[in-house]
């Protein structure tokens, strides 16, 4: 199997890309509940800085994984090997990482589920990075403060609420207004029963991937230890806000989405009427 080659239009297009698309992706790379995305920071071999990249790997026992899409021509890759090491963030911890070393498809696969090693395999991944964990690092910890579980429910947690009660009883009325005025008069019950299913389905959904990922962050924060209530209130606690840390992203885009894709219009003018001859 060969790997992926691109010419020198591709590779400048694919750089045009990854400057808008890699301080998105940094959002959500590295997280508790992020899987399949990590951090991998490097120095620089020319310049001496210190870039983060969102980058694709798993890890196995004491080593990570990471597909070379682009083999060796990658930046991200020229500096690990000229360095010898670097330090990658996966699922909300940092790890320091040596001994880079080239592996085939085969010696990658155990590291990755078999949905990942079938898109591999399609784009023709050849070459993988497999380098060793020197030690852990302290969690990752974002710049605010995070819900803890010495929180108490009337000072902390209902104001809060409250506030979001008001904004979805503020926002759901222009929503079906804006919804059902572009459907005529004989189709507004129609309009209103779709935006309806709309928002029933949407929210299932949304309430069913946010709830896997407090449940998975949850389990993994209990997984080989002996759970006691004190275990158990964090691992919930971490759980929760990781469900919700992914939700504001969600959020965004579909506030983003709605002022690219919604467009007022302009009431035509009223045709003046003429006095009658007398």
């Amino acid at each position: 199997m060969k790997h992926l080659t691109l010419g020198p239009r591709a590779r400048n297009a694919i750089r045009l890309v990854a400057r808008f698309v890699n301080p998105l992706t940094l959002l959500v790379a590295g997280r508790t509940w992020m899987r399949v995305v990590g951090v991998i920071r490097h120095r620089g071999r020319k310049t001496g800085r210190v870039f983060a990249t969102p980058l694709g790997m798993r890890r196995i026992e004491d080593r990570f994984v990471m597909p070379l899409t682009f083999g060796d021509s990658a930046a991200w890759y020229r500096n690990v090997t000229a360095s010898g090491s670097c330090e990658v963030t996966y699922m909300g911890r940092t790890y320091t990482l040596i001994d880079p070393e080239v592996i085939d498809y085969a010696s990658a696969a155990p590291a990755f589920p078999r949905y990942e090693l079938m898109q591999f395999r399609f784009v023709g991944i050849a070459q993988y990075l497999r380098m060793r964990i020197l030690q852990e690092n302290k969690a990752m910890t974002p710049p605010r403060q995070r819900i803890g579980d010495h929180v108490s429910y009337v000072p902390d947690i209902l104001g809060p609420l409250v506030v979001v009660s008001v904004g979805l009883g503020l926002i759901f009325f222009p929503t079906t207004v804006v919804a059902i005025s572009g459907a005529a008069r004989h189709e507004s019950g129609l309009a209103s029963a779709v935006l309806n299913v709309s928002q029933q389905l949407g929210g299932s959904i949304g309430l069913a991937v946010l709830g896997t990922v407090a449940a998975n962050v949850t389990s993994d924060h209990l997984a080989g230890v002996r759970p006691t209530h004190a275990l158990i209130d964090s691992a919930l606690t971490a759980g929760f806000t990781s469900a919700f840390e992914l939700g504001v992203p969600i959020a965004l885009a579909g506030f983003v989405l709605a002022l690219l894709v919604i467009r007022g219009r302009r009431a035509a003018p009223a045709a003046a009427v003429l006095p009658e001859a007398a």
